[in-house]
């Protein structure tokens, strides 16, 4: 028999652009990093984590992706 995992949700994160104008989504948490895609102001995604210098990782078009802290914040939905 399989045992039930214990799946407690966290409480669930969005990121929100707030920032007006189109914004990059990138491969890695730099302006080095490659293009995905863009997003624009009102924009919403599922957060994943912060790196060390502030870049978000979200969820995006089945991928992951990174926000710059300039244009988007982390908000519990």
């Amino acid at each position: 028999n399989e045992q039930p995992i214990d799946e407690t949700p966290l409480p669930k994160k969005i990121v929100i652009v707030y920032a007006s104008g189109k914004w990059n989504v990138r491969k890695g948490p730099g302006t080095n990093y490659e293009v995905i895609t863009i997003v624009k102001k009102g924009a919403t995604a599922p957060y994943i984590s912060t790196a060390e210098n502030g870049w978000i990782q979200i969820e995006i078009n089945g991928t992951t992706g990174w926000l710059s802290p300039k244009c988007a914040e982390v908000t519990s939905e």
